[in-house]
């Protein structure tokens, strides 16, 4: 999570629809208290195991010595709920480590470091696929790849991690998914030195992925039409490398964070996190990005500018987002600047099952209620009576139009 130049804009495309509901594991999560059972109290399809005390250097401390509590209590907690698990295999223990070095390496000595021997990788990673076989559903190689906070080595060493997980998860749990390593888009120049090149040593390996990664966060200053950005130009570089065969996952998002340095975080209004987190969401599947994973389920703290826990605002826009378009059939949407309206089907808030979410991605603008809306409910849960032809201020927060 670090703050850098912003991109270039570039045109927006919505993804055609699908003609599938959206399943529950679209609205993802990070609850860094799961170990602890303390889950989110609305609905949350999957959630994915980073900042948990699951990753490989917390597991195996020493060579062959594996410590599964947390793990244990994590997998346990999230299938209680219902859910589905991402686990995160990285970062590397320091005994495992090529070299330490104490500017990079954040989650503690060795970790940004590629494995001395990959064969130290390809064991841990045979006895966690062999443990929680049918019980975690995807394994995602690395955190935030293109950061040297995160992984000094190369993209094609990258790759190598990734062909020799691929090929023990194949082995022992043929129907878990391997997620590539996330990358960071903000921050241009280590995007665009990692990411295209890492695509491209996926290639050459004949691809031994099942999802691609990003993580799409905007910088301190920035909101959900930059998020959409730079998913853009992610699914560009996709294009490019004949990629898009692949489903994408943002498996980690917040606006307004603090850092690096001495960068403050963001103070955001109750009104703003609503807006941005419903904006994430909707915006997620119109441009066809599968699951987004948001960071995270934990109290008030320096970092994150949306909070989402028990009563806060955010939380509850995340359950009502949820209820509003888990199972919904997407249909498109029209993007009339500044306004977004995205029509879906299948839902049960009406007799008809149609329904639109309308916003705008800057100041408010007014909108014409088309034939037949009936009603309207807003990012609080809170209904409204309207009428076709009625023309009400759309803001940035999201509203449900249903027919």
């Amino acid at each position: 999570m670090v703050i850098g130049t912003a991109l270039p804009s570039s045109a927006f495309t919505s993804v055609p629809p699908s003609g599938k509901p959206i399943p529950r594991e679209f609205m993802g999560m990070h609850v860094l208290s799961v170990s602890s059972y303390l889950w989110p109290d609305v609905l949350t399809g999957t959630a994915r195991m980073w900042d948990t005390g699951t990753s490989w250097r917390d597991i195996e401390p020493r060579k062959g010595r594996y410590q599964w509590a947390s793990l244990d209590a994590a997998v346990a907690a999230t299938k209680a709920s219902g859910s589905q698990v991402l686990l995160v295999l990285g970062p590397t223990p320091a005994w495992a480590a090529s070299a330490q070095n104490k500017k990079y390496d954040i989650k503690g000595p060795g970790s940004s470091s590629p494995p001395a021997k990959t064969s130290d990788f390809t064991k841990y990673v045979n006895a966690v696929t062999n443990r929680y076989k049918g019980r975690i559903e995807a394994y995602q190689i690395w955190n935030e790849a293109n950061l040297l906070n995160f992984w000094r080595g190369t993209p094609a060493q990258m790759a190598d991690l990734t062909q020799a997980a691929y090929k023990v998860i194949r082995k022992n749990d043929p129907n878990a998914k391997v997620v590539a390593a996330s990358t960071t888009i903000r921050k241009a120049d280590d995007y665009q030195k990692f990411f295209p090149k890492y695509l491209s040593e996926l290639k050459k390996r004949k691809w031994p992925i099942d999802v691609l990664a990003v993580h799409a966060y905007p910088t301190g200053q920035e909101a959900p039409a930059d998020r959409v950005r730079y998913l853009e130009l992610a699914r560009q570089d996709i294009a490019a490398a004949g990629a898009t065969q692949f489903p994408i996952w943002d498996t980690e998002v917040n606006y307004g964070l603090a850092g690096p340095g001495a960068v403050p975080k963001a103070v955001l209004s109750d009104a703003t996190q609503q807006a941005y987190l419903a904006q994430t969401y909707l915006d997620s599947a119109r441009l066809g990005i599968e699951r987004t994973y948001w960071y995270a389920w934990a109290p008030p703290g320096d970092l994150l500018g949306v909070v989402t826990w028990p009563g806060s605002a955010a939380a509850k826009t995340y359950g009502v987002v949820g209820n509003w378009i888990v199972n919904g059939v997407y249909q498109g949407c029209t993007n009339q600047a500044p306004i977004v309206a995205c029509d879906y089907s299948g839902l049960p808030h009406s007799g008809s099952g149609r329904v639109k979410f309308v916003w705008s991605q800057s100041g408010p603008a007014a909108y014409a209620l088309p034939i037949g809306a009936s009603s309207m409910q807003d990012v609080n849960g809170t209904w409204t009576r309207v009428s076709a032809g009625q023309v009400i201020s759309v803001t940035q927060s999201p509203i449900m139009i249903v027919f």
